[in-house]
């Protein structure tokens, strides 16, 4: 692929969305069930907001870091077994990320954050960055996840610029969750989180499992289709993207609508995977 100024554009974008700190499987209930055992699920619950005054100077922070062009303590920000996408289907180790980094902050940035998920160790953060490449500015919507270090510190695990083609050698599989969702099986469903999970929606509320639960009866009334963007794994996270097609009905007809959804999902002991925060993609 050549290495042209869209092209830094894009990872610019991988890149922000997580120094700033410094997928629907088939659910493993019995492992998760193990876990809620210990103790109520609410009482363990972990999602933490950080405040919107903390996490705006965190982002004015690392863009000062990003345009003076300290490459050393922007890698710093990852970890050393950190993956981050890039257009055209690359997917980059934090080494190869690194060698691009002198070119890369060549342009300016600045960022907003979106919100950002704590659930135990890990986070998925979401945030907006405009940028000037020439006399050209681009807005690109990223997204990434943390993973907490024992000493407190936050670092970027997984790093997306908010692609929206397929990585062909990292796709996801989201035709067991469509045929569940489209069979009305909500026992199933609700099954694919674990019982710390937090599911977005309309308006920025958050769910906990229950009652994200109590709600799919009016959520399935739409059909979907999904499409399967990437799914990254990286040690027991992982990080997927998906294109949901949904025909909602109404008093007018059938409405679509077209969503692109983020997924981080958690590893259990037997070997599943659990959603721990899911973004459907609405507004």
């Amino acid at each position: 692929m050549t290495f042209t100024k869209d092209s830094c554009l894009n990872v610019i974008h991988a890149l922000l969305i997580c120094s700033v700190a410094a997928a629907s499987a088939p659910a493993g209930a019995q492992s998760d069930d193990a876990r809620k055992a210990s103790g109520s699920a609410e009482a363990k619950r972990q999602a933490v907001t950080q405040s919107d005054a903390e996490r705006k100077a965190r982002y004015e922070e690392y863009s000062k870091t990003w345009n003076s062009g300290n490459v050393e303590a922007l890698a710093a920000g990852y970890t050393l077994d950190s993956i981050t996408l890039q257009w055209g289907g690359q997917v980059l180790s934090l080494e190869e990320f690194k060698k691009r980094l002198p070119a890369l902050t060549k342009i300016k940035t600045s960022g907003t954050p979106i919100y950002r998920i704590e659930v135990g160790d890990y986070a998925l953060g979401h945030s907006r960055w405009v940028s000037q490449v020439g006399d050209s500015t681009r807005t690109t919507e990223s997204y990434g996840v943390f993973r907490r270090q024992p000493d407190g510190r936050w670092l970027v695990v997984i790093d997306d610029p908010g692609i929206k083609e397929p990585v062909p050698t990292h796709l996801g599989d989201v035709s067991e969750y469509e045929r569940l969702w489209n069979a009305g099986d909500v026992d199933a469903i609700a099954a694919m989180y674990s019982y710390d999970s937090v599911t977005l929606q309309p308006g920025g509320k958050r769910l906990n499992r229950q009652e994200f639960k109590a709600l799919l009866p009016q959520l399935m009334k739409a059909k979907v289709q999904g499409q399967p963007i990437y799914r990254i794994e990286v040690g027991d996270i992982a990080l997927e993207q998906s294109r949901w097609t949904s025909r909602i009905p109404g008093e007018k007809g059938v409405e679509t609508v077209v969503t692109d959804s983020y997924v981080m999902s958690r590893r259990q002991p037997d070997g599943s995977w659990l959603i721990v925060v899911d973004d459907p993609g609405l507004e």
